[in-house]
């Protein structure tokens, strides 16, 4: 698995479970896109025009804030190719 897969499943997996915890009660998050569209902002500064009200979606944002940005960091961090190496020399 690459790491913009790792990156792909987890904003995945972060959206689904906001997603469950937030329907019903935040009017915001009414479709797994909108929960998507939080998940995908809080990776970098958030726009704060989607957020948590439930404590379960608290605790999924600070997760997706704490851990988020690493991947999103290792996701970036690619390894240097053929291309890369000959242009090195």
């Amino acid at each position: 698995m690459t790491r913009a897969e790792e990156l792909a499943d987890f904003v995945s997996a972060a959206a689904v479970l906001f997603l469950c915890a937030e329907e019903g009660h935040n009017p915001s998050v009414r479709t797994y896109w909108d929960a998507v569209h939080y998940v995908s902002t809080s990776l970098s500064v958030g726009y704060a025009n989607i957020f948590p009200v439930t404590q379960a979606g608290k605790a999924i944002g600070a997760l997706v804030q704490m851990v988020g940005p690493a991947l999103s960091a290792k996701a970036l961090d690619g390894e240097p190719g053929p291309t890369m190496v000959s242009l090195a020399r």
